[in-house]
């Protein structure tokens, strides 16, 4: 994402963006490398229907949801895809 796209945006806070093999996400860099690393860990499939998933494509889902007092660390993190983490099927996963 350009400087000027990233102006652009009403939302957009600079301390929002992290960086990963040169793409930049809306995601603090902490939460970009923990994300990196677990999608590697999954070896860069959804864990569920073992499909490949690009990592700009990565829905980290937690295993123990926030909600319920989970938290972000890669243990409770799992890499799965869109039909698995906000699809009809998320439900199940």
């Amino acid at each position: 994402m350009t400087k000027a796209r990233r102006e652009s945006c009403e939302y957009a806070d600079p301390r929002s963006y992290g960086s990963v093999d040169g793409r930049e996400y809306l995601f603090g860099k902490d939460k970009v490398r923990r994300y990196w690393n677990v999608w590697r860990r999954d070896k860069h499939r959804c864990v569920v229907c073992a499909v490949y998933i690009p990592f700009s494509e990565m829905e980290p889902d937690h295993i123990i949801k926030r909600s319920a007092g989970g938290d972000d660390r890669a243990e409770n993190l799992r890499t799965l895809c869109f039909l698995h983490h906000r699809g009809s099927e998320g439900r199940h996963a």
